[in-house]
């Protein structure tokens, strides 16, 4: 059953017209809805194609609507927390990094650690690489997915077949390991308020 109005919902949609091939439905943070759609599409035709996804946005919405609930309920960091998450973050990082590392053949840069809100890791082209130091709260086994993704894009620049392949190379069960974002991910983030 929905909880909200469903012609509001699509009535307060944003329309973006671009020179894309495919009309597509984006579900913001916050429950609102984006329509993008080829510049040339009749309205007729996005209405059929919302009504085509009705049970999808209706699913999808309420997600959202229940994990900003979930949010709301999440007590975010101390700074006492921070400062003790991030010791154990520059204690643990830097010898699971050269582990896998070594394991992989790859050269890296320095590290640093961040209170990330979007972000579980970033590298740069220098091979530099920041951690989120809220990982310290996930599983030793989901940090270490972290770890080995940010590695193998040293090793490549962006999310090709070859990328992956590098990472199930380093780590077999990376799929099912980063699946624990999926369930987990965002209430960690809203601990960093």
């Amino acid at each position: 059953m929905e909880d909200f109005d469903f012609d509001s919902l699509i009535n307060g949609a944003k329309t973006v017209y671009s020179c894309r091939r495919s009309i597509a439905i984006e579900i913001k943070s916050d429950g609102s809805l984006i329509i993008r759609a080829p510049q040339f599409i009749s309205q007729k035709r996005i209405d059929r194609f919302i009504a085509q996804k009705r049970g999808w946005i209706i699913k999808t919405v309420q997600k959202v609507n229940d994990r900003q609930m979930v949010e709301q309920t999440i007590v975010p960091l101390t700074d006492n927390e921070r400062a003790k998450l991030k010791a154990a973050a520059m204690e643990y990082f830097p010898q699971t990094v050269e582990y896998y590392a070594k394991l992989a053949g790859i050269k890296y840069g320095k590290l640093s650690y961040r209170f990330q809100k979007t972000r579980w890791g970033s590298c740069n082209r220098k091979g530099d690489i920041s951690f989120n130091c809220v990982l310290m709260l996930a599983p030793g086994r989901v940090r270490e997915s972290v770890v080995v993704h940010e590695l193998c894009h040293i090793k490549h620049f962006n999310h090709s077949s070859s990328f992956y392949r590098e990472i199930t190379k380093l780590m077999p069960d990376y799929k099912e390991v980063n699946d624990w974002f999926k369930q987990n991910g965002q209430s960690l983030l809203a601990k960093i308020k």
